[in-house]
């Protein structure tokens, strides 16, 4: 496929108790990097999408491997800014049973914090690039990043280029709801692909429950309608999560294009690792909007590349477009095209 994306956000280093402990348990932590931008852009560079970074990193070896981690899938580097003291570190307990998973950040004055605009040449970033993707964590890593987004969100409008948001809140990041829809507000209007919604009464904020019988079609146009009539927005997608147990879950994706919501097959799984699954939910959806799939193959295609990243360890999703056309629900997406 000769259509290009960028992602912009940080890299980050994780560290992970083996065998499900707990950090006080443990004197051996695994290691690996991702990060929800660097995420999406591996996602579709494996399912066969031209893909680029706009991260930092400093200049010592951790900032190397994480560089090379992402040469090591192909990613265009050319977009990576060397500065800054250190790379983010977040510490990620897995779930297990009836546990939930636990992260721990320890990102603080990392590398992406002294990133600005001038240190990106934009016109040779965004040639040929179709769709821009950031998410809300971006937004919340402070008002110097938080300017940087901005900034290149506004560019990237001017000249042409498609923005996909995932708002991704994380009440770590921000004081509250009602900062984080201000924040996100003016990036995610006129956007091409929002993932989740912002509410239109940011004091009544909760996350969908997806094994409630109330979560009926007419209840989320409602929600969704706010995107697309007041906000510009083209799609909304987003997943409904069901688990029995931390390690056994069920997703069904919804996109709505402000007239029909779609929804994708039940799929059920067992989990190796939760981290990742909404990023490569956003990649899936993202790669079919570029081959211009209907509603069905879009959502259908989203879901199964999510539910397919539960099986493999680590952050990144690396299933291939004809791995994730296989598992899909429905069986007659059109022959593969990359």
């Amino acid at each position: 496929m000769n259509k290009r994306v960028i992602t912009v956000g940080e890299i980050m280093m994780r560290l992970t108790p083996k065998n499900n402990l707990k950090i006080s348990q443990t004197n051996e932590l695994e290691i690996c990097f991702g990060g929800a931008e660097v995420n999406v852009a591996i996602g579709l560079q494996h399912l066969g999408v031209d893909s680029a970074v706009i991260t930092a990193v400093p200049n010592n070896e951790i900032g190397h491997s994480a560089k090379a981690f992402l040469k090591s899938h192909d990613i265009n580097c050319d977009s990576v800014v060397v500065k800054g003291e250190r790379l983010g570190l977040y510490y990620y307990e897995e779930g297990c049973s009836l546990r939930n998973g636990n992260v721990i950040y320890d990102r603080k004055h990392s590398s992406i914090t002294d990133i600005e605009i001038e240190d990106i040449d934009l016109e040779s970033t965004f040639k040929d690039v179709e769709i821009l993707h950031i998410s809300g964590i971006t937004l919340g890593l402070g008002s110097g990043v938080r300017k940087f987004a901005c900034e290149l969100v506004s560019y990237a409008k001017s000249i042409g280029v498609k923005i996909s948001v995932d708002l991704n809140y994380r009440a770590k990041l921000f004081s509250g709801y009602e900062e984080f829809a201000e924040v996100m507000k003016p990036i995610v209007e006129d956007s091409y692909i929002c993932f989740g919604w912002l509410n239109r009464d940011v004091n009544n904020f909760k996350v969908l429950d997806g094994s409630r019988d109330d979560i009926t079609d007419e209840l989320l146009i409602n929600n969704f309608k706010y995107m697309t009539e007041d906000l510009g927005v083209k799609y909304v997608a987003t997943t409904l999560r069901v688990g029995s147990s931390v390690n056994y879950n069920s997703l069904t994706g919804l996109i709505y294009d402000g007239k029909n919501l779609v929804r994708s097959s039940k799929y059920e799984f067992s989990m190796i690792s939760r981290i990742g699954g909404g990023d490569a939910f956003a990649a899936g959806v993202i790669r079919m909007l570029l081959e211009e799939g209907n509603n069905l193959e879009v959502i259908e295609f989203g879901t199964a590349c999510a539910a397919l990243k539960h099986s493999i360890k680590g952050d990144v999703s690396l299933s291939s477009y004809e791995e994730v056309h296989a598992t899909t629900g429905i069986r007659n997406l059109g022959s593969v095209n990359r």
